[in-house]
C-alpha cells in the first residue's frame, strides 16, 4: 500500500492508471485498433476498474506499416483473440468516440490531481494517444510528467531484488490482446511495486487521517 502522505504532499492521484494499445504501426501517427485500460487503486495496490475500446480502422490522417500488418497476419494462428480484436470484432467504435471515452475514464482516475498513466513504454503508447487526442482536438488527460514505465519498476526490481515481476505473477493468456495487455502490465505494476516497498519499508504514516478518497470502491 502507498502512504496517503505521500500521494498528498506530491499532489498525486490515489488512482494510476495502466494502457495498452494496439495499432498498425510504429510511429506516432499509428492506426489504432484496440485500447485497454486498468485503473489501480494505489491505496490498496489492486484492480479498481478497466476500460476497453475496439476501434474502427478507418482512420484518416493515421498510417499503417507493411511490419506491423505483416505481424498481424501471424496472430490469426498465434494469438486468434488478439487477431479478432483487430480484424474480425464488428461491434468497433470511431477513434474519436474511443478517445473521449478513455478520456473520460482518466478523469475519473485524476481526481483533481494527477494521475500516472503507465505503460509498458510510454514513448509508444503514449505517445500515438497523444498524437490521437491532439489530432482531434482534444486534450491530453494527463501531464507530461505524468508519463510512467513498468519496464522501470522491472529493472528496479532487477537490480534491487534479482527478479522479474513478470516472472512471479501469471502469464498473459492472450497476448497482444488490448485489455489483456494492461491487465497482466497491472498486475505485473502492483506485483513489482509490493517487492520495491520491501527493499525500504516506509514509515508508519499509512491510512490514518489522510486516507485515500474511495479506498474500499471504484471511482463513480
Amino acid at each position: 500500500m502507498i502512504p496517503a502522505l505521500y500521494l498528498e504532499r506530491f499532489n498525486v492521484s490515489p488512482y494510476l492508471v495502466v494502457i495498452d494499445i494496439e495499432t498498425e504501426a510504429q510511429t506516432p501517427k499509428a492506426t489504432i485498433g484496440a485500447i485497454g485500460a486498468v485503473m489501480i487503486n494505489l491505496c490498496s495496490l489492486s484492480v479498481a476498474t478497466s476500460f476497453y475500446a475496439a476501434v474502427n480502422l478507418d482512420q484518416p490522417g493515421r498510417v499503417v506499416d507493411e511490419d506491423t500488418l505483416a505481424f498481424w497476419r501471424r496472430q490469426e494462428q498465434e494469438s486468434p483473440s488478439a487477431f479478432a480484436q483487430m480484424y474480425k470484432t464488428t461491434d468497433r467504435i470511431p477513434l474519436e468516440q474511443a478517445l473521449n471515452e478513455l478520456n473520460a475514464f482518466i478523469q475519473e482516475a485524476n481526481m483533481g490531481k494527477s494521475a500516472q498513466v503507465l505503460a509498458n513504454g510510454p514513448e509508444f503508447d503514449n505517445v500515438i494517444l497523444n498524437d490521437a487526442f491532439m489530432q482531434y482536438g482534444i486534450k491530453t488527460p494527463w501531464r507530461y510528467t505524468a508519463n510512467q514505465s513498468l519496464r522501470t519498476v522491472v529493472l528496479l526490481c532487477q537490480l534491487l531484488h534479482g527478479i522479474n515481476p513478470r516472472d512471479e505473477i501469471a502469464p498473459n493468456q492472450y497476448p497482444h490482446h488490448a485489455l489483456f495487455d494492461a491487465t497482466h502490465e497491472a498486475t505485473a505494476f502492483i506485483h513489482g511495486l509490493r517487492r520495491l516497498a520491501n527493499t525500504s519499508p516506509a514509515p508508519d504514516v499509512r491510512l490514518t487521517e489522510l486516507e485515500c478518497k474511495n479506498k474500499e470502491t471504484t471511482p463513480a
